[in-house]
């Protein structure tokens, strides 16, 4: 018979890193800094629509931050794989909005695109996680959290120099 609380403190471990991961790159921005003035854009026709949907995109992607710091609160082993699916479904629907509206935006484009690869490469870590293989998939999961936390970090300084 295998000794429960043995087996728990590995992920337990893990999963208590990623969140640490997560939250240090996804924290709170600083306020911007008085010296950062408004973005001008290559053309100057679409300069009105642009500057409305530089502000749609700044706030999808704020949406999308935090459904990545909520990502970032669950706990696999605690509490459950449903809820990591839940909130990784959650960061799914805020990527989409932000991947949609950044789209207007050559400076935040980039950064959105990078972290939909990474919640790719997190969903494929964690497709098919149960109670019994969390240990294993561990190492996988924690990697690819690594990759979303430096991809929403990118993301959140290019947000820092382009949003009002």
């Amino acid at each position: 018979m295998r000794l429960h609380g043995v087996g728990r403190s590995g992920p337990d471990l893990a999963v208590a890193a990623v969140v640490l991961c997560v939250l240090a790159a996804c924290g709170t921005s600083p306020a911007p800094s008085p010296t950062s003035g408004p973005t001008t854009t290559p053309s100057a026709t679409a300069a009105p629509t642009t500057s409305a949907s530089i502000r749609a995109a700044c706030a999808d992607i704020a949406t999308l931050k935090s459904s990545v710091e909520s990502l970032t609160k669950v706990n696999p082993a605690k509490d459950g794989a449903a809820e990591l699916t839940a909130a990784i479904d959650n960061v799914q629907t805020s990527l989409a909005a932000a991947e949609a509206s950044a789209a207007a935006s050559p400076d935040l484009q980039p950064g959105v695109a990078k972290v939909k690869g990474a919640i790719t490469a997190l969903q494929s870590a964690t497709s098919d996680v149960t109670a019994e293989n969390i240990g294993q998939k561990a190492p996988a999961i924690l990697a690819a959290t690594r990759q979303v936390a430096t991809a929403m970090s990118a993301l959140s300084t290019a947000v820092n120099r382009v949003c009002p």
